[in-house]
This record gives structure tokens, C-alpha cells and sequence, in this order.
């Protein structure tokens, strides 16, 4: 499922069919089963149809990991790919609500190595925070390369 803010409730899922984002440029998906050789293939699709298919264009895509329990070596290099795929278009991978055992088996694998330390958030908003801060960063970056020196 894709989540987006519900004024409501919080947050809500919707059907990966929906790809809404939480922010311009920000999606977080939710894999609700442990990831193991029997289901890499379906997040592998899923994650490159969501991030080739977004308008605006991704930064950030996140896994929400919440319902994630487990994590097998298969699942360790379908992440890696997932990785790569996403690195080549230009979007960083995070993770949101990795449980502590998942946790290890992924710095097990070395993706947090690849990854990042900072790219693993207690919270969803924890991500969306530390994404429309970077965001609010990259905005002032850019206004400031386009604006003409004054003097």
C-alpha cells in the first residue's frame, strides 16, 4: 500500500495503484508481509512501477517497514537492487518503523552500510520531517544559485 496523511485520522493507506505523495517529491510504501525469496520479484515491481510512475519526479522513497518481520538473504539483494534502481533515477532509499531484528539482519547484510546510517527513521514522521527540512534546504540552495549577486 502507498500512505499519505488523512487530516482525520493520521495516516491512510491506499492501493499501489494510487501512488499519492505525502509530500511533492516524498512516497512512502508500506510492504505489509516479511520479505523472502517467495515475494522479492512483487516489491521489486512494485517499488520501480511507483517510483517510474510518479508525478512530481521522487527524492525520497520510503519503506515503511512496520509490517516487515523478517528478512532473508534473497530479500537482502532484491533491497540492494531496489537500491541501485532507485539511486540511478535520482531517489533515495529510507526506511521508516524497522523493528530491532529486522534492524540486525539488515546491518547483517551490510545495507545499512550501503544505505546509510541516516537513512533509517524511528518514524514516518520522522521521515517526512527530515525530508521537507532537506527539501526547505535544497529550495533556499537554489533560489541562492539563481539569484543575482547584489552589490
Amino acid at each position: 500500500t502507498v500512505l499519505v496523511t488523512d487530516r482525520d485520522q493520521g495516516w491512510r493507506s491506499l492501493p499501489v495503484g494510487s501512488p499519492q505523495q505525502v509530500l511533492p517529491g516524498l512516497l512512502i510504501y508500506r510492504f505489509t508481509h516479511s520479505i523472502y525469496y517467495a515475494n522479492t520479484e512483487l516489491l521489486l515491481e512494485q517499488v520501480v512501477d511507483l517510483a517510474k510512475g510518479a508525478k512530481p519526479p521522487l527524492s525520497w522513497f520510503c519503506i515503511s517497514s512496520a509490517a516487515i518481520d523478517d528478512v532473508d538473504f534473497t530479500a537482502a539483494a532484491t533491497l540492494r537492487t531496489v537500491h541501485d534502481t532507485l539511486k540511478k533515477l535520482g531517489i533515495r532509499l529510507v526506511f521508516a518503523e524497522v523493528s530491532y531484528d529486522v534492524r540486525a539482519k539488515l546491518d547483517r547484510y551490510r545495507l545499512t552500510a550501503l544505505l546509510g546510517k541516516d537513512a533509517f527513521f524511528e518514524t514516518i514522521t520522522g521521515v517526512v520531517d527530515a525530508y521537507g527540512h532537506k527539501a526547505q534546504e535544497s529550495g533556499k540552495e537554489d533560489l541562492e544559485r539563481r539569484s543575482p549577486v547584489l552589490g
